[in-house]
């Protein structure tokens, strides 16, 4: 359960970070607000595609997938930080590295003749930063998806008292709900060390200025990959709930005795040539089930009127107001955390007094 906990904190305050970043990484790469949302959106559209098929194909070995999510996740959030290492602090950081420097002699001490060919050179080295990351922001939220879809699954499948499923499903959701109480401050914090740990004449106030947003991200990755290897050593099923498994669900026990005499051949076979078949059965008895269209919907158009504005209200502020990364981060960061939080807790409410009222009714 605490593993889940961190594991679920961890990736809300990864994804919350980058927001708070935004700015930040737009001024050191040159990035237009257009190509900011369409970096945000390749998370986005990695879950939609991976979440059908991780948490599908993950069903009969839900501890591997988690494993495989997390190492996916933990590789995005490197790989989203890797451009930092590989072009340096950038123009701003007044050439104080190696990287820095050649960096800056793209825009500076060159005839005008060259100020093309030097525009062209820097433009090339952002547009090869920002694919590293869009395919950081693709892993992270590929691996998410899984952690988030199958994670919640395997917790509520080996509860040993299923009455207490809401509980610690709401403790779980808490903690990503926590995810921008974290996530806003460390970019905030982290924005008002310099990019590069070198000593300026520069102030956060400053235009020029450019904070360390990659300092969180390798911090991100490692906790996440810790959590990899404990997620790959789980059992199908805990042996606490084993028995009660056994009883209440005697078809998933024959697929997991078939699945451990089969041969990994056989189980590769079987899933290239059936799993699709299932896999299509399973969307069309879901995609004609109107009440779970109408929820998916709603859900759908909940989550995408609001994902705009929280993602780019940090930059507004700045923008508008003038504030500094760090204020705008703790200014979002106080309402997003007071909404979320009292919708968990009244969803945690609302969960138990409807298993206490099924609990009456069937004694």
């Amino acid at each position: 359960m605490t593993l889940f906990c961190v594991a679920f904190l961890v990736d809300a305050v990864g994804d919350t970070y980058i927001i708070g970043c935004l700015t930040t990484i737009e001024r050191r790469f040159q990035f237009a607000s257009k190509y900011s949302g369409l970096l945000l959106s390749g998370s986005t559209v990695a879950q939609m595609f991976s979440v059908l098929a991780g948490s599908y194909l993950g069903r009969r070995r839900q501890p591997a997938f988690l494993a495989i999510g997390a190492l996916l996740s933990a590789a995005g959030r490197l790989l989203f930080a890797t451009p930092h290492f590989v072009y340096g602090a950038g123009a701003a950081a007044g050439g104080r590295d190696g990287n820095a420097s050649e960096y800056e002699m793209c825009l500076a001490g060159r005839e005008e003749e060259e100020e093309e060919a030097a525009e062209t050179e820097c433009s090339s080295a952002n547009q090869v930063a920002y694919a590293m990351m869009v395919a950081g922001m693709v892993l992270s939220g590929a691996g998410g998806s899984c952690l988030f879809s199958l994670g919640t699954s395997y917790v509520d499948d080996n509860l040993v008292n299923p009455r207490a499923a809401p509980l610690c499903l709401s403790v779980i959701y808490t903690m990503r709900a926590l995810g921008p109480a974290i996530g806003f401050p460390l970019a905030g914090l982290f924005s008002k060390i310099y990019v590069d740990f070198s000593d300026t004449d520069l102030t956060p106030n400053d235009p020029q200025w450019i904070g360390a947003w990659w300092l969180g991200l390798p911090i991100f990755s490692g906790i996440t990959f810790a959590c990899a290897l404990p997620f790959a050593m789980f059992p199908n099923y805990l042996r606490s709930n084993a028995t009660a498994h056994n009883k209440s669900n005697v078809a998933v026990e024959h697929i997991d005795c078939d699945l451990q005499e089969h041969q990994k051949d056989e189980e590769i076979v079987e899933m290239i040539y059936y799993h699709p078949r299932e896999f299509l059965r399973a969307m069309r008895r879901l995609l004609t089930n109107g009440l779970y269209v109408c929820v998916v919907l709603g859900v759908c158009f909940q989550f995408y009127s609001i994902i705009g504005y929280f993602a780019f209200l940090p930059k507004y502020l700045e923008s508008y107001f003038g504030t500094t990364t760090a204020v705008s981060n703790i200014v979002v960061d106080g309402p997003a955390l007071l909404t979320a939080d009292v919708g968990v807790e009244k969803h945690e409410l609302s969960a138990e007094v409807n298993d206490n009222e099924r609990g009456a009714r069937q004694s």
